[in-house]
C-alpha cells in the first residue's frame, strides 16, 4: 500500500517509516503539512499518517484540505496525537480523520489499525467499482432503444460486410499471396480429402509435383522480381492447362503441386506433358523457362498422403537428374518399381570411408546405388572425414539413431512411417554432410567465431550438397533431409523457411538425431555433454527447433539404448526398423 507519513518530528518520521517498510508497504515522508500538501496535489495515495500538531498547516488542516478536494478514490486519513480524550477525537473525526494513533506508537496497534484501513478502502474499491458498473448499465439502458433500432437498419449490410471479410480471410489463409494458388497447408489438407475419398470409393487419383528448372540461376541472372514473374506465369499456365476440378497450389520455393481427381496415371501424363509444352513455349521476357515434372498414382491399401507425395518428388527429382524438362512417372523409377531385398546396415567398425567400396561398411548397397556411384561416394566420404577428423563416424552414428526415432515415432503413432520414409531417413543421415566437401576447412576447423561471409558459406553447404547430387536420380530419396536439415518447427530455419509439417517428416526425425549426437561428442567448438544434458537441451528447444510429437517419441527411448547406438555396440540394418508384417 502506498503510505505518506506527515511527521515533523524527525526521529519518530523515521522509526515510524522503517515498521511500515517491515510490513511491505511502499512509503513517502513528509516534514510538515504543507509539504505534504504539495504532494497530495500532485500523487495518489491510500493512506495518510498525519501528526496533529505542527506549525502552518497542522494534522486538522491538512485533512480538511484533502477532503475538500478529493474527486476520485478515498484516502484512509489516520491521525496521530498524543490527546486521548472525547471532544479530541470528535473534533479529529469532524475535520475528516477516519482513525487515532496515540503516541508513543505500539507497533501491533498500528498493525491492527492498519488492517482495518485495508478493508475499508478494499470495500470503498469495491463500492466505487459497482457504481460505475451501475452507471454503464444505466448510459447502456438509456441507449439500449436507439442502439437496437440502428441495428436493425445496418443489420444487413453488416451482415454481408462480415461475410466478405470471413472469406478474405479463408483466402489469405489457404492461398499463396504471389501465385493465387492454395498454399502448403491447404495442399495438404486437400490431399488427405482427397486419399479418403479414393479410399471410401475406390477410384483413382495422382499427384503431380512440378519443379522450375535452374530457378535460382534464373534470379542470380535477371533478380527475384524477374523471377516472380515467372512463377505467377507458370501458375497461371497450370490453371489454364489443367482442368476445373483439378487442385493446384504452390507448394514451397520454386515448386508447385496438383491433385488430380478420377485420373489415372496415364492420363495425367497427358495433361503434364500439355502444361510442360505450354511452359517451355511461352514467350518468357529474359529467357526460355522449363520445368520438371513428376507423377504417382495413388495405389489402393498401400499408399497414404505422405507415401505419395514422396513418390512423387522422387519421380520429380529423376525428371530433374534425367536432364530436365521432362516429365517422369514415379512406377519408372527402379526403386519404385523394384523394392531392393538387400539391407542398409550401419557402419560400426574402423574409421572413414577410405578408399574402396563402402558396401563392406555400410551394408549391401547394390539395392539402393548403382555401382559408379559407390566409388564416388566413396572418395567424396573419404574427403569429407579427412576434413573433419574430429566427427568421424557421425553419419553411421546418425543413421542408427534417426532410424531408431524413426522406429519410435511410428510405434508411438506420431506419424505415418513406412518403408519409404525409413529409406529417406537412411540415405539423408547417411549424406547430410555431403555438401561440406564443398566448405573451406579452415572454416570447418575454425574455433573463433566466424565472420559474415564464412557465416554464409556454411549456412549454403546443404544447397550445394544438393548440386553434387543432383545428377544421380538414384539418391533422390536423401535429399530431402541433406536440404531441409536446418529448417526449424517455428519456420526460423533455412534454406527455405519451412515451418511445422511442412517439413518433411524425414528431415524432422533426422534434426533432433543429427542434433543428439552432435551435442554427445567432442567438438572444437565444443565440449561433450553428457546425454541428460543433450536431451535437456533437446526438451527445451521443443515446439521451437524440434517437432515436439517427435520430442516426445525421442524421450520414450531410453538412455541406456541411446548409449549402445552412440557406441556402435548393437548395430542394426535397415531392415531391422522396418515395420513387420503381421
Amino acid at each position: 500500500m502506498k503510505i505518506l507519513i506527515v511527521e515533523d518530528e524527525k526521529v519518530s518520521a523515521l522509526v515510524l517509516r522503517r515498521t511500515l517498510q517491515k510490513l511491505g508497504h511502499e512509503v513517502t515522508l513528509a516534514e510538515n503539512g504543507a509539504c505534504a500538501w504539495q504532494r497530495l496535489l500532485t500523487e495518489e495515495y491510500r493512506l495518510v499518517i498525519s501528526d496533529w500538531m505542527m506549525p502552518e498547516v497542522d494534522g486538522l488542516e491538512l485533512c480538511r484540505r484533502m477532503r475538500q478536494n478529493q474527486s476520485e478514490g478515498y484516502t484512509y486519513f489516520i491521525l496521530l496525537t498524543a490527546k486521548d480524550n472525547r471532544e479530541d477525537r470528535l473534533i479529529g473525526m469532524a475535520a475528516g480523520a477516519d482513525d487515532f494513533l496515540i503516541k508513543p506508537m505500539d507497533e501491533q496497534e498500528l498493525v491492527a489499525r492498519l488492517q482495518v484501513a485495508q478493508r475499508i478502502l478494499t470495500m470503498q474499491e469495491e463500492l466505487h467499482e459497482r457504481s460505475l458498473q451501475l452507471a454503464n448499465t444505466l448510459q447502456e439502458m438509456e441507449s439500449a432503444h436507439r442502439l437496437v433500432r440502428k441495428m436493425n437498419q445496418a443489420l444487413e449490410s453488416e451482415h454481408q460486410a462480415l461475410t466478405n471479410a470471413n472469406r478474405k480471410l479463408q483466402t489469405l489463409a489457404s492461398a499463396d499471396s504471389m501465385t493465387g494458388l492454395a498454399n502448403h497447408r491447404t495442399f495438404q489438407e486437400q490431399l488427405r480429402n482427397e486419399v479418403a475419398r479414393a479410399v471410401r470409393h475406390d477410384v483413382p487419383l495422382t499427384v503431380l509435383m512440378l519443379d522450375v528448372d535452374h530457378f535460382k540461376k534464373y534470379n542470380d541472372s535477371h533478380g527475384h522480381p524477374a523471377g516472380d514473374e515467372v512463377l505467377k506465369s507458370v501458375a497461371r499456365l497450370l490453371k489454364e492447362t489443367l482442368r476445373t476440378e483439378d487442385f493446384t497450389a504452390r507448394y514451397g520455393g520454386e515448386e508447385f503441386a496438383a491433385i488430380l481427381p478420377l485420373t489415372v496415371l496415364e492420363s495425367a501424363q497427358t495433361f503434364a506433358e500439355r502444361f510442360r509444352s505450354a511452359v517451355a513455349s511461352y514467350d518468357f521476357p529474359n529467357q526460355q523457362v522449363t520445368v520438371s515434372i513428376g507423377l504417382a498414382e495413388y495405389l489402393s491399401g498401400e499408399d497414404t498422403p505422405e507415401s505419395l507425395i514422396t513418390k512423387a518428388d522422387h519421380a520429380l527429382y529423376a525428371a530433374k537428374h534425367s536432364g530436365r524438362n521432362r516429365v517422369f512417372l514415379a512406377t519408372d523409377l527402379p526403386f519404385v518399381k523394384d523394392e531392393p531385398q538387400t539391407s542398409l546396415s550401419v557402419l560400426t567398425e574402423g574409421k572413414g570411408f577410405a578408399s574402396g567400396r563402402i558396401s563392406n561398411r555400410w551394408g549391401n548397397l547394390e539395392g539402393l546405388l548403382q555401382e559408379p556411384v559407390e566409388h564416388i561416394l566413396a572418395g567424396v566420404f573419404s574427403i569429407l572425414e579427412t576434413r573433419q577428423a574430429e566427427s568421424q563416424g557421425h553419419s553411421q552414428r546418425v543413421v542408427q539413431i534417426a532410424l531408431r526415432l524413426g522406429q519410435e515415432v511410428a510405434q508411438h503413432e506420431v506419424a505415418q512411417i513406412d518403408p519409404g520414409v525409413m529409406r529417406e531417413i537412411a540415405l539423408g543421415s547417411l549424406l547430410h554432410d555431403i555438401g561440406k566437401t564443398t566448405v573451406s576447412p579452415e572454416i570447418l576447423h575454425k574455433t573463433s567465431p566466424l565472420t559474415l561471409d564464412e557465416q554464409e558459406q556454411l549456412r549454403n553447404y546443404p544447397l550445394m550438397g544438393i548440386e553434387l547430387l543432383e545428377n544421380f536420380p538414384m539418391l533422390a530419396p536423401g535429399l530431402a533431409i541433406i536440404r531441409h536439415q536446418h529448417e526449424r518447427w517455428d519456420g526460423g530455419g533455412y534454406p527455405d523457411g519451412l515451418a511445422g509439417e511442412a517439413i518433411p517428416l524425414a528431415a524432422r526425425i533426422f534434426s533432433i538425431a543429427n542434433a543428439f549426437d552432435t551435442m554427445c561428442h567432442e567438438r572444437p567448438y565444443q565440449s561433450a555433454q553428457s546425454y541428460e544434458e543433450a536431451q535437456d537441451e533437446i526438451i527445451r528447444y521443443s515446439g521451437s527447433q524440434f517437432d515436439p510429437n517427435i520430442v516426445r517419441a525421442f524421450l520414450g527411448v531410453p538412455l541406456s539404448e541411446w548409449d549402445a547406438l552412440l557406441h556402435g555396440k548393437t548395430p542394426q540394418t535397415l531392415d531391422d526398423y522396418l515395420p513387420k508384417a503381421a
